[in-house]
């Protein structure tokens, strides 16, 4: 059984904005932190619009993998609350590329950045085993998608097995015959029950229950479990494969030829899929 584990996410006001807005931010913050037991696994992550310089020498909370050589306003903030929560910076802890530390980059190409980070307690900071930024992931924004291995510890608590619901077809009630048929059932099931005068309400119900259950099996039957994105077929897989193959090549080699082509490539995808999509709702 593993530890509970809060996970929140933020997304910091940018260093432009006053400091106001960056201490209300960081008040909520807080308080939606300390809404957590202090036995759960905490991660806060997301972007914080922070530059950490990597020769600060505040290990263990801020470790020194940092990509910039400066700390904005953003970044002591942060610092500031990893430290005072005893938490670490786990997007600093790894030796990575740079490529693999760059999280943002500006819409000209120009300028990338380290400023979306993951944090966790530090007691419970050797259970994230890597971060780094995944380049190949495309989801049409200017910030990177950021990776990260997560292995919680097992809790020596006592396991507990819980049980699956189970879902009736209780659309079926609506028509008169099975409704009659249902009732019926739970009649007759009720009849050969043994006398319950002297049991306790619990065991009452729980015997009406399974009466209940039991009728809903025989007469309704269980509720198909719904398939989620059915419009999602091979033709859309292909047209996915095609479109990551022209990013990683526009990656490799910054040609205007290349930038044209993943564009058409992640219009048809877009296009096929919308199709799609609508036919099957």
């Amino acid at each position: 059984m593993f530890f509970n584990t809060t996970l929140t996410c933020v997304h910091v006001p940018t260093e432009e904005k006053n400091e106001v807005q960056k201490d209300d931010f960081y008040e909520d913050l807080e308080r939606i932190y300390m809404k957590a037991p202090k036995h759960y696994i905490k991660i806060v992550m997301g972007d914080f619009n922070a530059k950490v310089d990597k020769e600060l020498g505040l290990a263990p909370n801020v470790p020194k993998y940092n990509l910039r050589e400066e700390t904005n306003n953003n970044g002591w903030k942060m610092i500031d609350f990893a430290i005072t929560k005893d938490m670490v910076i786990s997007s600093t802890l790894f030796q990575r590329k740079r490529i693999h530390k760059e999280t943002w980059r500006s819409p000209d190409e120009a300028t990338s950045n380290q400023i979306d980070h993951v944090r966790i307690d530090s007691r419970r900071a050797t259970d994230i085993l890597y971060v780094k930024s995944c380049r190949v992931a495309d989801y049409n924004y200017d910030h990177y998608m950021v990776k990260i291995k997560y292995r919680p510890r097992i809790s020596t608590i006592g396991k507990v097995i819980a049980q699956r619901n189970i879902n009736y077809n209780v659309e079926n009630l609506k028509e008169r015959t099975n409704a009659k048929e249902y009732r019926n059932k739970v009649e007759e099931l009720l009849e050969i029950l043994p006398n319950t005068e002297d049991q306790h309400v619990e065991a009452t119900w729980e015997d009406i229950k399974q009466v209940i259950c039991k009728a809903a099996e025989q007469i309704l039957g269980q509720r198909s479990r719904m398939v989620r994105n059915g419009w999602h077929d091979e033709e859309c897989k292909e047209m996915f494969e095609e479109q990551n193959k022209a990013r990683l090549k526009m990656l490799q080699r910054k040609m205007r030829s290349n930038t044209e082509a993943y564009k058409e490539a992640r219009r048809e995808a877009r296009k096929v899929c919308s199709k799609k999509k609508k036919y099957y709702e």
